[in-house]
């Protein structure tokens, strides 16, 4: 794997706030999508190292995951999300972008959780090692 080309996180254009607030009234956008994601949590014992969930939905600020059970509200966690450009931008481009995020469970419900990402997340376009 290598990445490089550091992308400017608020390209994403996405939101992170609660379910039931008014779309207007959020900070960023959503993009419903699925893609899988790497999920570390930092400060809970796990069964493993990481476990691999899919988003519902990702934004500049944060990200819906399926999950059966959730993490508890408040775990804080290490995210790696491959997010194929066309995702974000339907195009004749090509690729994908990596983001690594930290963040914390901000809320859960029976299917899954919402995770906020901190302000440091960085994302890169990501070109996969030749074989």
């Amino acid at each position: 794997m290598k990445s490089d080309d550091k992308i400017n996180p608020h390209s994403l254009n996405g939101s992170s706030e609660d379910d039931s607030i008014d779309a207007n009234k959020r900070k960023f956008k959503r993009i419903k999508t699925k893609v899988s994601v790497k999920v570390e949590p930092v400060d809970v014992k796990q069964e493993a190292d990481f476990v691999n969930l899919l988003t519902s939905d990702i934004s500049a600020g944060g990200v819906y995951l399926q999950a059966d059970p959730p993490l508890p509200e408040g775990t804080k966690v290490k995210l790696d999300i491959i997010l194929p450009l066309d995702k974000l931008r339907p195009s004749k481009v090509s690729g994908h972008y990596l983001i690594k995020a930290k963040g914390k469970v901000l809320r859960r419900k029976k299917d899954g959780m919402a995770i906020i990402f901190y302000e440091d997340y960085q994302i890169y376009r990501y070109k996969e090692a030749k074989k």
